[in-house]
């Protein structure tokens, strides 16, 4: 579910989201975006200002701008704080997108000012910018407070990224000025 947009495999530009977005699946994973739930083109130029929330049984991917990013992300911004919850694991929260998905895949330019809270037992990720980051993070900041909670010692918490996880996955040149909290 996307504040403007459900699935892309095209361009979104200069969009802006400024309600709420709430998902509560039982049966399936909850990928849920302030502007786009799953992406697999670019997104440039778009605001999210709604609070993003995503609770699945079998996962939750959250984020301010694109819950699942398979492309390019740049120049977008979030002010809405994102909350994802599974109580069985597998849940990736981030102030921009909750999984930056695959090794050529990029989030540039981009900011991000809401709080970002993430609840599950097993494999919870939470960051400023991407819950889990597979590609790269260049040029980003982020100014929210990271927060996970009933957590085990597979949950990784970040300022940008709560993990940074592929074999070319990189983050450059970004900020956190945000409390990270486990």
């Amino acid at each position: 579910v996307g504040g403007i947009c459900g699935k892309s495999d095209g361009t979104i530009t200069g969009c802006t989201n400024q309600g709420d977005i709430n998902v509560d699946w039982t049966e399936y994973d909850a990928y849920v975006g302030g502007i786009c739930a799953e992406s697999a083109g670019t997104i440039t130029s778009c605001t999210n200002q709604g609070a993003v929330t995503g609770k699945g049984d079998d996962g939750a991917t959250c984020g301010g701008i694109c819950g699942q990013n398979k492309e390019t992300i740049t120049d977008c911004g979030s002010q809405g704080n994102i909350y994802g919850e599974c109580n069985t694991g597998n849940v990736k929260a981030g102030g921009i997108c909750g999984r930056n998905y695959g090794s050529n895949t990029i989030i540039e330019n981009c900011s991000n000012q809401g709080n970002v809270t993430t609840v599950g037992e097993q494999w919870a990720f939470g960051g400023g910018i991407s819950g889990k980051n597979e590609g790269m993070i260049k040029n980003c900041n982020s100014q929210g407070n990271i927060t996970l909670s009933e957590v085990d010692e597979t949950a990784h918490a970040g300022g940008i990224s709560g993990t940074n996880d592929g074999i070319i996955s990189t983050i450059i040149n970004c900020s956190s000025v945000g409390t990270v909290t486990a």
